[in-house]
């Protein structure tokens, strides 16, 4: 099944999202962001968690009916620091970058979604 196909079934699956307004969200400043090493999965850094909480109100007023979030962890601290509490956000494995760093490779999912019991994880595979 093709990524389009994927984001397809999702968007299908929750026929309120019909005409909607997409807002894309980059993570926040992640420890690979200010070091020279990139680390496997790295989590954000202490400014990125402030820039998290910077800009939580802003995200807030939006209306935001979907969450969808890429399974690494910068992506899912970011998406659940922005929008803590949410009920409808759902881990997308096509929203991922590239893996040609280190940094871009995950842990395995059943390490990750224990730590963000908010997010819906049934559309990842298991294993990194």
């Amino acid at each position: 099944q093709t990524n389009k196909n994927k984001m397809q079934e999702v968007l299908c699956s929750r026929p309120e999202l019909a005409e909607k307004d997409i807002y894309l969200v980059r993570h926040a400043q992640g420890q690979h962001n200010v070091s020279a090493r990139f680390d496997y999965d790295p989590i954000l850094t202490k400014q990125g968690l402030n820039q998290v909480r910077g800009q939580k109100s802003l995200a807030q007023s939006l209306g935001v009916d979907l969450v969808l979030v890429s399974p690494l962890r910068r992506t899912l601290q970011t998406a659940t620091g922005l929008f803590p509490q949410h009920g409808n956000m759902v881990s997308f494995e096509p929203l991922r970058e590239g893996v040609s760093e280190s940094c871009n490779l995950r842990l395995p999912i059943e390490a990750i979604a224990p730590r963000f019991p908010e997010v819906d994880f049934s559309l990842i595979e298991s294993g990194p």
